[in-house]
């Protein structure tokens, strides 16, 4: 038997690793650090340490790709990288040594530039000249062995200090140094993971490496503005309560698409030579990256153009119409009479189709939407080597979570993960998936949080009359009637906050009391709202919204259409999308 090796990098926990901080710089070095961990430090460690023939090249900006001419049957390599990104990696080895050659510089590197980063590593023997399928190796190398060694990987402790240690204060280990001073904020002792963050993500020096990769990634316009690197320069905001939105988005179905790849639609694997199936899950990988950084980069444009628009010449503001009132966010300066701001958002995680950015909660629903809509868009158009990647396009789901400045980051993040699988949930439950439509879901959290979604929901969103909230809703409208769509939703916004309506035709933005009794009646139910409808209606029907059904209780079957319209209302500015076609070109 062949002493072939096939060996799986993947990661796990990885959000205790990176939003265990609620300072956005370490949050920013964590995920840097994921990312390179699972691509580049892979390529760079077989290429620098002499493990040859292999099929990594370099590129012009120095950094490795996958070079897809090099093949390890035909060129007799010792390694082969299958892939390598979006969250993990799979390498083909010549033998075991070759392997524990490549495993022992690799966890140094570990070691010394990401310390307590929670990677692990699994492998299978794979005969390259024998019968078995290499997509049924991979997937049984992914599956049962990677769960083996992720069990021992999350039973493992760091070794503590000694009881006169000084602990890190973002993560609790035994503090090595102390952190620079950053602006107001003194030195504070931190542990070897937190230097190794704050050496890659240092907001002061603009040439760091977590900023030069993003800027990569996501381009902005440089001349005007720059990535925040604190979330008080996302919020500036003097005097009222600040709020940032942590969104979470992943891809729908992206799991059960990889797992049937090189199978037909019994489970049956197909006749693919090994070749062909590193050559199809190569696509697929590279094709969900790109549709990934395009969707990002058409959010970012929508963000530029829409302040670009709002606030000529500068490009400082961003403008909304609640009524006739004018709603501004006001961009922080970053030099006091120069065109320089940061920008009210910030990608902190792209891996794969997984994505998450922190923005100002008041755009934070129209960039999300953008997101969605331009992921969807983007896995429908990829092509590689002038072939379309999929055969249909991929929906991807979020949630929203909307917390004050200085929440605790780590549970924030929690929420909005929670927030993401109630999405997907809704998703599966509604049979929104069979037309590859995502969802969204969303909270508000001013204090603290007690309970789950599900437990939350259950004791602040029921009435006598059903459920007060349409969340999660479909991002689209699907093709059997659903009233539980943004579509609905956003209506509802519309109607209430009447954008531009001068003041003597309003009929209530500027009639508070008459939206915050809507609200109430909407609470105690439908026979509530028909007695609103008679003092406040005069007996009229309640604001079209697309739906009929509504308009004369609030609810329909046992779900009330207004209360998250009502909820948004003081809230939502909306972020004109920008085509995929018109985002920065790869």
């Amino acid at each position: 038997m062949s002493g072939n090796q096939l060996l799986l990098i993947d990661t796990t926990q990885t959000q205790r690793y990176i939003f265990g901080s609620n300072r956005l710089m370490e949050n920013i070095g964590g995920s840097y650090l994921v990312a390179m961990a699972t691509e580049q430090w892979v390529l760079e460690t077989i290429v620098k340490h002499g493990i040859e023939p292999h099929n990594i090249r370099q590129r012009a900006d120095k950094t490795y790709e996958i070079d897809p001419d090099r093949h390890f049957e035909r060129d007799d390599l010792a390694v082969e990288v299958i892939t390598a990104g979006g969250g993990n990696s799979i390498l083909l080895c010549r033998d075991e040594a070759v392997m524990r050659k490549f495993l022992n510089h690799y966890s140094r590197r570990l070691l010394c530039d990401a310390p307590n980063i929670p990677v692990y590593t699994a492998h299978e023997p794979f005969d390259w000249s024998g019968t078995q399928k290499l997509a049924e190796a991979v997937g049984q190398l992914m599956g049962e062995t990677a769960n083996k060694a992720k069990q021992m990987q999350q039973d493992s402790q760091p070794l503590l200090g000694m009881s006169v240690s000084v602990s890190c204060k973002a993560t609790g280990l035994p503090a090595v140094q102390m952190s620079k001073p950053v602006g107001d904020t003194p030195p504070y002792p931190i542990s070897a993971e937190i230097a190794a963050k704050h050496a890659v993500a240092d907001q002061i020096h603009d040439r760091r490496a977590a900023i030069t990769y993003l800027k990569k990634e996501v381009p902005i316009n440089e001349d005007h503005y720059r990535y925040p690197g604190d979330f008080d320069d996302m919020v500036p905001r003097q005097g009222e309560a600040n709020y940032i939105a942590i969104v979470h988005a992943d891809g729908d179905g992206v799991g059960s698409r990889l797992k049937r790849l090189g199978k037909d639609e019994k489970g049956n694997y197909l006749d693919w030579d090994h070749r062909k199936y590193i050559t199809e899950r190569r696509r697929f990988s590279d094709g969900l990256k790109a549709a990934t950084r395009q969707a990002l980069r058409a959010t970012m444009k929508s963000l530029q153009d829409k302040l670009l628009q709002d606030s000529k010449p500068k490009g400082d503001v961003l403008i909304a119409f609640y009524g006739d009132e004018e709603q501004r966010i006001e961009l922080q300066p970053i030099e006091e009479g120069k065109y320089l701001y940061y920008l009210p958002f910030r990608p902190i995680i792209s891996g794969g189709d997984d994505v998450t950015f922190v923005c100002d909660g008041r755009i934070a629903h129209a960039l999300t939407l953008n997101y969605l809509r331009a992921f969807k868009q983007a896995t429908s158009g990829i092509k590689i080597e002038g072939k379309k990647v999929f055969d249909k396009p991929i929906s991807a789901s979020a949630g929203i979570a909307i917390v004050r400045t200085h929440y605790p980051f780590a549970r924030a993040y929690d929420l909005a993960e929670d927030l993401m699988e109630n999405s997907k949930r809704a998703r599966r439950f509604n049979k929104w998936k069979e037309e590859e439509i995502g969802a969204l879901d969303w909270h508000f959290t001013v204090g603290g949080l007690y309970g789950n979604v599900k437990t939350i929901r259950e004791r602040e969103y029921q009435s006598d009359s059903g459920n007060l909230t349409l969340r999660p809703v479909a991002v689209e409208k699907p093709k059997q009637l659903s009233e539980r769509r943004w579509d609905t939703i956003q209506k509802g916004i519309e109607a209430f906050q009447e954008p531009n309506q001068p003041k003597d035709k309003q009929k209530w933005y500027s009639r508070r009391n008459k939206a915050k009794a809507l609200r109430d009646a909407l609470r105690e139910g439908k026979n509530a709202v028909v007695r609103f409808r008679t003092m406040f209606l005069n007996g009229g029907k309640l604001p079209d919204i697309g739906d009929e059904n509504f308009r004369d209780t609030g609810y329909y079957l046992d779900r009330c259409g207004y209360f998250d319209a009502l909820e948004l209302s003081d809230w939502f500015m909306d972020v004109p999308a920008v085509a995929i076609e018109e985002a920065t070109n790869d």
